[in-house]
């Protein structure tokens, strides 16, 4: 009871110190000199109408404060009703350049309040806050001067139903000018809808020593929006400013339009933050609210074998509890909205498990990936393989069997070998007894949320 009392007073203090965030009008194209006191919130409110609707906004926070600390506060921003524990998706928490950004692009663009808060570390620090529009249309010959920045994206399009010119040889030619001293950016452009990937072709953009051009062509365009989006990189230099025109070509004797489409395979691992290796353990850790990926590939030698696999994700914490991670497994990519039946958020002894029984392995990315809920934690992941196929009446495979999840042996009695048998092996942190050769021992594992149902034959 005592903690209860204990617990309900921590929120109610929460609560009251939250009601008394200051609270400041900023408006596009303003700029604001303030300051936070240490450990308290700043919160800036924008109305956003329908005047907006083409354009994309930066919310830009510059440091003044001499020596700069570029962890000395966070930036977060909200486009509904700030929560009570003020859990932010869109955040930054380090500065590029002495500038800390978030915005809303054209693309994500939201009609409301938007509230942007600044949280400051153990120090009082000194800011300014600029909000800046960059317009998303683009008109022939006319340059639209833009800012991105560090890990935000900005869109421009071209709409070729204005000027009816569209279909095989109507083409598109976008050109970029960045002057000397700038960041570091990409550019990827998509017919008909925004890109919200850096995935090939896409073409960078660096002119911190010399001034840069970069033209891109786009062609035979369809009717509709024709999308140029640039993504920003951290960079010393923070955040840039470029210009960029589109004009209207077609076909002739002499030029024909050029444009790489997918011209070069992504590189699935370059999704991931780590490969996974198969009987290692991995350290790893995420912040708060934050995912951490683990990339693991399965070749048609796996499939040959008929491999099973089992996951698993340990936590360290000192003080671990249940429920504070969840693990997700994804096929072939990792999906924008991180969406999966195959995930888990109960542990059994600090373990989460999955599993890949054979009958579902395909040759194709596997991705692995822990989210942390409300505080920092670490974990080690291991991927253990468990061979399906077996060689003959004397063969031995050693393997694990989580709560709600299918393991599968095979073995071809026509072809089955007499005699000695091979033995194939996993091991693991969690103890587990010798299995038959058509079974797979227990061990400390969690549940899943979906338990996949053997098709004809026993699992």
């Amino acid at each position: 009871m005592a903690a209860m009392f204990a617990f309900n007073a921590a929120v109610l203090a929460a609560s009251s110190s939250l009601a008394h965030v200051h609270e400041t009008a900023i408006t596009v194209g303003s700029t604001t000199v303030d300051k936070c006191d240490p450990y308290s919130w700043k919160d800036y409110l924008i109305t956003v109408d329908e005047s907006l609707v083409n354009a994309n906004l930066l919310f830009e926070l510059y440091g003044t404060d001499t020596p700069f600390d570029p962890t000395a506060l966070s930036v977060s921003m909200w486009e509904d009703e700030v929560p009570l524990d003020r859990h932010a998706e869109h955040k930054t928490e380090r500065a590029n350049g002495k500038l800390w950004a978030v915005g809303m692009n054209n693309n994500c663009f939201k009609i409301g309040v938007v509230t942007l808060g600044v949280k400051c570390g153990p120090t009082e620090v000194n800011y300014e806050l600029k909000v800046i529009e960059v317009s998303a249309v683009l008109i022939p010959d006319a340059a639209v001067h833009g800012e991105v920045c560090p890990d935000e994206w900005v869109y421009h399009y071209f709409n070729t139903s204005t000027t009816m010119h569209f279909g095989p040889g109507n083409n598109l030619r976008y050109t970029l000018t960045m002057d000397e001293g700038g960041g570091v950016g990409n550019i990827v452009m998509k017919h008909l809808q925004a890109p919200i990937k850096k995935v090939p072709p896409y073409f960078q953009l660096r002119s911190e020593s010399a001034a840069l051009t970069q033209v891109v062509d786009m062609c035979n365009v369809e009717e509709g929006r024709m999308y140029l989006g640039l993504l920003g990189e951290a960079s010393v230099a923070g955040c840039f400013s470029y210009d960029v025109t589109v004009e209207e070509w077609m076909d002739n004797a002499t030029h024909v339009c050029s444009e790489d489409i997918h011209a070069e395979a992504i590189d699935p691992a370059t999704l991931a933050d780590r490969t996974l290796p198969v009987d290692h353990m991995e350290r790893a850790s995420c912040e708060p609210y934050e995912w951490f990926d683990f990339y693991f590939p399965v070749d048609s030698h796996m499939l040959d074998e008929q491999d099973n696999f089992v996951f698993e994700v340990e936590q360290l914490s000192d003080q671990a509890e249940d429920n504070t991670l969840s693990v997700h497994l994804f096929s072939e990519t990792i999906p924008d909205h991180r969406t999966t039946e195959i995930v888990t958020s109960t542990p059994s002894d600090g373990i989460y498990s999955l599993a890949i029984p054979s009958n579902e392995l395909r040759a194709i990315s596997y991705y692995l990936s822990i989210k942390c809920g409300p505080t920092r934690e670490r974990f080690r992941t291991a991927a253990f393989l468990i061979r399906g196929k077996l060689l003959g009446p004397a063969d031995a495979v050693h393997g694990e069997l989580c709560p709600n999840e299918w393991i599968y042996h095979s073995l071809a009695l026509d072809g089955a070998s007499s005699g000695s048998g091979s033995s194939s092996s996993s091991s693991s942190s969690a103890s587990s007894s010798t299995a038959s050769s058509s079974s797979a021992s227990s061990s400390a594992a969690s549940s899943s949320s979906s338990s996949r149902a053997p098709p004809n034959g026993t699992g």
